[in-house]
This record gives C-alpha cells, structure tokens and sequence, in this order.
C-alpha cells in the first residue's frame, strides 16, 4: 500500500539538508528536527536509521532519506532474510508516521571495496519491501560521486569508469525500470579546488551571466549543472536513452576549508618504541583532552587505528622502509597493504596521508619508494578510493644540496634522481612533500653558520635576504630550500608541503617568504619519551613521560588558547632557561595550520647539546 504522502514526491522541488551525527557537540535530535521545520526546510537525509532522529521525526510531514551503512551492505547483499530483518527493524515501526521516500543503498561505495555489494543489497531489499506490500512506499538508491564518472567534460561524452562501470550500469538498468532515482553527490567547490586552472571560481559560484561553452548547442554557465548533466549522459547507453530522474543527495560550499589549508590544526608524532608506554586508548584520549586535532603514526599500527576510530582526528599513517621492495615489485602487494591497513578503518579513521617512507632517500631503500607510491596509488585508484588520501613520502634535508641560500639549494647527487621523480608525480597528483626541518640539528652541526637567534627565531631583524626575500630564522630558510629545489623538476608549478616533523617552530604566518600559498601544515615531534629508541637523546624528544604526566609543560590546551606551566622548565644553566622561555613565548602565539608532531627538545637533552 503507498504511502499516505506519496503524493509529495514529485509535485515541486524539494530542498532538503543533510542531517550528519558526526560530532561529540550537537543538539538533541528533538531539537535538530525542530528547528528544521522551523526554517521551513522540506527534508531530511540522514546517513543511517539512527532510531533517536526517527522518532523526532515522527508526525513531522518531512520527507525523509535513510541510508544504509557500508559494515551493513555484505550481509544484506547476501540474504533477504537479511534485508527482511533491516526492514522491520529500521522502516516498519515508523513508515505510518514518518515519510521515508528514499532508502539511499550506501553512500559513496561505488568505486571502493563495497562496491560489488550494493546491487545485491538494493535487489534484496526491492524484494523485501515487495513481499511486505510495501513496493510503492520508498524508492530504492544508491548515492554516489563523480568518482564514478570518466571524461566528464564535456557532459555529453561523459561514461562510468572502469572502475565502477559494471556496478552502474546493472544499478542504472534497475533504477530505469522501477522507476527510482539516482541519488548523487555534487560539490563544485571539490572539482575546483582539485583543478583551480581549468575551473574557474565565476563557473564554480555560479557568477557567469554568459555561457562557459556549449554542448551539442546546450549553453552551460556554471559547473553545477555541467556536473550533474554528465551523470544523464552517462545514464543514456545503459537505459538505451530511457531517461532516470536524479536526487542530489548533497551539495554545498563549505564556509571555511578546515580540510586543506585555512584551519589551525595541532597534531602529534606518536611513536611506540617503549616497552612502558600506556596502552593507545589511554593515548588517544590524552590527546584529544589536550585538544591535538591530528596524529602521526610511522606504521600502520591496528590496535592505534583501533583506537582511534571515531574520533575525528586527522591522520598520517606511515610505509615502513622495510615493507617498500615489496610493495614498489607488484600491484598486489600494494593491494594486501590497502586492504589490511586503510580499508578496515576509512569510513571512521580519517587516514588523509600515506607517507611511503620516512627518511628512506638517500638510502639503500631509496630506489623503491618512487614505484611504491606509484603501485599504492594505483591501488587506492583502482579501490575507487582515489580522493580519499595524499601519497607522499617523507625526507630530511639529506636530500638536499646547497640549501644555505635557499634559492640555490637543489636535490643533492644521491637523491636527485629519485626526488625528481617523486616531485613530478606529487605536482600531477596535488600531493604535497612531507619533510622533517630540524633547525635544532643544523645548528648543531655548523654554530658558526647557523647562530642561536637564527635557529629559534630570536633575531628580530633579518638575517640575510635572498632574491630580495628577508629571511629572519632557519626554519623558514630550511623549508624554502625543498621549495626552491622543487621548482625545477615540476617546471616552476608550485607543490604543498606538510612539514612532518620539526622543533621550536614558531608559525606567526603559517607561511615563508618564499611559500606563501597556504599556512604550512606542521607535525612536531613526539607524544612520549619512548625507552626502546637507541640509548641517549632520542628517548628524551617526549612532550609526556609514559605515565602521561608532561615532560615540559606541554599546555592545558593546544589551541590558540595556550596556557603554559613553568615548574618543569630548568633554572640553569641560565642560557638554557632564556631559551625554553623563548620557545614557550613564541609557540603562545602561533597561528597557522599546524600539525603539530611535537619536538620540545627536554632539558637533559638541551643542557648536553648546549653545553659548549
């Protein structure tokens, strides 16, 4: 029997929003929902029969899209006794007073691991809703992105990809003969972002009053309907030209992209070699009441991705050096790798990079990270998980050569061959360069050249000027020598760089005089003093000590808001003291996007560094 308010489908456009419940902070579902209606808004999408919004939904009039997660697909896929069960218990109990008109079959699955699983699972549930006479109640979707198209511009030449073609064209077949929607997901801001050259902001916001160009004679003035009428064009060979209505699912613009560049983001280095470190749980919750928003973690430990589901942290997950011949000789072990160490975890861990190495060039694994990052992007490619992550690689200034004039520097002997590569691959892909910047170290290694104001931002006039650039401290100079050795092998375009790890940066700017694109992304290094790291220094680069006690004042809180103790910060030598000071002073005020792999250098370590 239909549905009381079916009717409503199709008699006026509908504007809707998108209801997510990713957030330790939102309002009661009671309230959400009333404020909806209040501002007049028609639907509803939420991302799973999340039963708390269903009832809050109840007699409300609104038009309501429910999906169905992706840990849920495999099973409905493989029965209706399976799809029977998600029926009585997400739909039956509310249909007579909530009008769900879209069950939306996963969302973004197809290309990706679930991808061979959603067809099934919407034949499963067609029947299910069938047997129960309930076939003219809800329409049964999938939503999906432009991942799933190829040669989208122009529209008209638009096709599904080899990667979800088979999927699409069986499911387009199926929506065009009951009549269901396409649900998919358009965001212009995305297709500019990625390609800023050819996709113009006036195309992009909707601002061209004339036509952009012209399609088989049809004018299109900005990306939003290009976008969309690639996916009817698409449609056209599989429904032999039977035409299938479209629901877009999402759309928007977000008001600040805290993604990418404009946010200031603090992370942290978590290193795991100690035998008397707390468990990760225990970690992960220090760092999030500490309020570090992102992490670093040098392989791809499970019982640290375990803990960090859910959490909204942003992460970095590293290749071991050891696992980079295997993977650089075959797709396959690019594949198992994927398979075992990102896919199990994408839909609630935010892995953002793979760094397919640290420090591997120059070195005898040198040679295989270039192939390796190529395979694990093919792999993440053919997994339909192309956007979802940045392969990089990270370095030191080891492959670096000239670097003391910063637009002289070039890739040194040993590594030239190999970053040439890797840098022309990242330009193609948008990747940025991970690279771990030391001020501390090259001071270390030559005082004479590289003074103490100069290494920790104490000088207040510049140091010297470059290309008519001022540079007041090393650490700018030291990240605008990768920029400046770059320049040549990607023909002078410009790569992002994350700044993977470092020591006593101050990021006033967030920018260099020579990179002034986007505030840098930065990790400082590291969460714990770890014991089993080799004997000396290198256990004692921890911001806590194992029992999550603070080494150095690591602050309440590492937003802007920084708030630092003093009782940890050493009396003497007096030197060593006005310097911890200065760290502190300069760190209270920073402002870029920043995460931050913490290295506060402790003061056992200062006081043997400094000494002479």
């Amino acid at each position: 029997m239909p549905h009381a308010n079916a009717t409503k489908r199709r008699d006026g456009t509908i504007i809707g929003v998108n209801y997510g419940l990713l957030g330790n902070n939102l309002p009661p579902p009671k309230e959400v929902i009333k404020l909806i209606t209040k501002k007049g808004i028609q639907g509803v999408r939420i991302y799973e029969p999340n039963h708390e919004v269903l009832e809050a939904l109840r007699g409300t009039g609104l038009i309501v899209a429910v999906g169905v997660k992706h840990v849920d697909l495999p099973d409905l896929a493989g029965s209706t006794e399976a799809a029977n069960k998600w029926i009585q218990a997400n739909y039956v109990p509310y249909y007579e007073d909530v009008f769900i008109e879209y069950i939306s079959v996963g969302n973004e699955a197809i290309p990706g691991p679930y991808a061979k699983y959603v067809f099934p699972a919407m034949q499963n549930l067609d029947a299910s809703f069938r047997a129960a006479g309930l076939y003219e109640s809800v329409h049964i979707s999938t939503t999906v992105s432009s991942q799933v198209l190829a040669n989208s511009y122009p529209p008209s030449n638009a096709i599904f990809a080899y990667n979800s073609a088979y999927y699409m064209n069986e499911i387009t077949k199926f929506l065009g003969t009951n009549e269901f929607p396409l649900m998919i997901n358009v965001y212009p801001y995305f297709a500019l972002d990625a390609d800023p050259k050819n996709v113009g902001l006036k195309y992009a916001i909707f601002e061209s009053e004339t036509p952009v160009f012209y399609d088989q004679g049809l004018p299109y003035y900005n990306l939003y309907a290009a976008m969309i009428d690639a996916f009817v064009a698409a449609m056209w060979k599989p429904t032999e030209g039977r035409p299938v209505d479209i629901v877009v699912a999402e759309t928007g613009w977000p008001s600040a992209d805290a993604r990418r560049r404009d946010s200031k983001i603090i992370g942290i280095n978590y290193g795991l070699l100690g035998d008397n470190l707390p468990p990760p749980k225990e970690a992960i919750k220090l760092v999030m009441e500490k309020g570090i928003q992102g992490v670093r973690i040098d392989e791809p430990n499970h019982e640290v991705l375990e803990a960090l589901r859910g959490t909204g942290l942003i992460i970095s997950v590293g290749v071991k050096n050891v696992d980079l011949a295997e993977i650089a000789g075959s797709k396959e072990a690019a594949n198992k790798w994927i398979q075992t160490n990102y896919v199990p975890y994408y839909e609630d861990v935010f892995i953002e990079y793979i760094s397919v190495g640290n420090e591997a060039i120059p070195g005898p694994n040198a040679e295989y990270v270039f192939p390796a990052m190529q395979n694990l992007d093919a792999s993440f490619r053919a997994a339909g998980l192309y956007e979802s992550v940045h392969i990089s690689t990270t370095v030191s200034t080891k492959v670096l050569s000239n670097s003391h004039t910063p637009s002289k520097a070039i890739f040194a002997y040993d590594s030239a061959y190999y970053m040439n590569e890797i840098a022309k691959f990242l330009d193609s892909n948008s990747f940025p360069l991970m690279i771990n910047v030391y001020p501390f170290f090259a001071m270390y290694a030559d005082p004479s050249y590289n003074t103490l104001n100069y290494a920790i931002f104490g000088s207040e006039t510049p140091v010297f000027y470059d290309q008519g650039l001022p540079y007041y401290n090393l650490y700018e100079a030291t990240v605008d020598a990768f920029v400046a050795a770059m320049w040549e092998p990607t023909e002078g375009r410009p790569i992002d760089i994350v700044v993977a790890e470092t020591g006593w940066p101050s990021a006033e700017k967030g920018t260099t005089p020579r990179y002034t694109r986007y505030p840098i992304e930065t990790y400082l290094y590291a969460l714990f003093n770890e014991n089993l790291k080799p004997e000396g220094v290198e256990q004692n680069f921890g911001n806590f000590y194992p029992s999550m006690e603070p080494v150095y004042p690591l602050c309440d809180t590492v937003g802007l808001d920084m708030k630092w103790e003093a009782r940890n910060v050493p009396t003497s030598p007096g030197r060593l003291h006005r310097l911890c000071e200065y760290i502190c002073a300069k760190l209270l005020t920073i402002y870029s996007r920043v995460f931050f792999l913490l290295f506060l250098i402790i003061s056992n370590f200062m006081q043997v560094s400094f000494a002479h």
